[in-house]
């Protein structure tokens, strides 16, 4: 894939998830840079959980009291932080799969392990094994539960009665559960529910301006915590000792976080349209030797594969000029590509063309 990117190579990009230097985007990304200069980012105003005008805004925007609401660099940080805060080195944390592969990563830097809860694809949809979930918070060892709503990539979230029962688990066994909710404003059919306030079990809610505004390159996330009350404040107590030692969130960036929260329709519009017109041109493709999966939101979309072999088919796509991700990157079963419905619609129409050509010549895409 290098190879073939530093020589020009790929030519339709169907992996791109950055939203960032879209012509569509120029004016309202420099509009929000605009907002970094105000007067009171001379100023350095370190607080452990971030500054109040921060939080005051993100209570505003999602609900929830200002006290309850930590500042950090990013999404990944907040994990970081609260498996800190929730684990101890050589205990664990309970996952679901598919997901992306970063929490393996950041569960390693911080001592912990984690343990696979699956996610069945059945009656046309992905289901959680609630079985497993009761399962792994049984172990004293397993620490806290991780949900990606709406998921990367399979586009799922928890239904009413995965809700309730997980949340029943969560408090009678005494775990915490981190909800990772940055692709809540990319949602393409109805039922999704939040979990921000959510007060019957510890809960934390991660999010930040990388998805939500389309603006990674500003570096600014955010964690809400919920729960009762006794739990709340020892939480909090201790989550503002952590972050206090870190002090990452920028100084500007949290002065800026109440106009750029009024930008957030405007900057997220271009992101959705594009989503909305690759969904189209997604739903006029049809083939005998793929099948797309139904997604609740986010920006990739998984195409099983019939009888054929997702590497050989990654591979080959890629001597054409086409660059997918094959399902193993997100411990999909079966044979599966994952495509970014981000891309420009131009290539991603060309990418589609591609890979339908290809799925009609046999000796390329039959299993071996």
């Amino acid at each position: 894939m290098e190879e073939h990117r530093r020589s020009g190579k790929i030519l339709h990009d169907l992996t791109c998830t950055d939203p960032t230097g879209w012509v569509e985007r120029a004016d309202l990304e420099r509009d929000a840079l605009s907002l970094l200069a105000g007067e009171a980012g001379r100023h350095y105003d370190p607080q452990p959980t971030g500054l109040l005008s921060a939080r005051e805004a993100l209570s505003r925007r999602f609900g929830g009291s200002p006290d309850h609401w930590t500042l950090c660099a990013s999404t990944s940080e907040g994990y970081s932080l609260l498996f800190q805060l929730l684990a101890n080195p050589g205990e664990r944390i309970a996952v679901c799969r598919p997901s992306y592969p970063l929490l393996d990563d950041l569960a390693r830097h911080g001592g912990l392990s984690l343990v696979d809860i699956p996610l069945h694809w059945a009656d046309s949809r992905w289901q959680l094994d609630i079985g497993w979930v009761e399962k792994h918070l049984k172990d004293p060892a397993v620490r806290a539960l991780v949900l990606i709503q709406p998921g990367n990539p399979t586009g799922w979230w928890l239904s009413t009665n995965e809700r309730e029962k997980v949340l029943s688990l969560c408090r009678t066994h005494r775990k915490a559960l981190i909800c990772d909710e940055v692709f809540s404003e990319d949602l393409h059919k109805d039922g999704f529910l939040s979990l921000h306030n959510e007060d019957s079990a510890l809960t934390f809610v991660l999010g930040g301006l990388s998805k939500s505004l389309g603006l990674p390159q500003f570096k600014l996330g955010w964690i809400h915590a919920s729960g009762p009350q006794n739990l709340l404040e020892i939480s909090m107590e201790r989550l503002s000792r952590l972050n206090d030692s870190l002090l990452s969130a920028s100084t500007i960036m949290q002065f800026a976080l109440d106009e750029l929260l009024e930008m957030e329709k405007r900057l997220h519009a271009p992101i959705q349209m594009r989503c909305l017109e690759n969904l189209r041109l997604l739903s006029n493709f049809s083939n005998e030797r793929i099948e797309l999966l139904p997604s609740g939101g986010g920006w990739s979309r998984i195409l099983r594969l019939i009888e054929s072999d997702e590497l050989t088919i990654c591979w080959n796509l890629l001597s054409k000029g086409v660059l997918v991700q094959p399902g193993f990157l997100y411990d999909l079963p079966g044979q599966n590509i994952v495509i970014s419905i981000l891309s420009e619609p131009s290539c991603f129409f060309a990418g589609l063309t591609t890979i339908h050509n290809m799925l009609l010549d046999n000796k390329s895409c039959i299993c071996s």
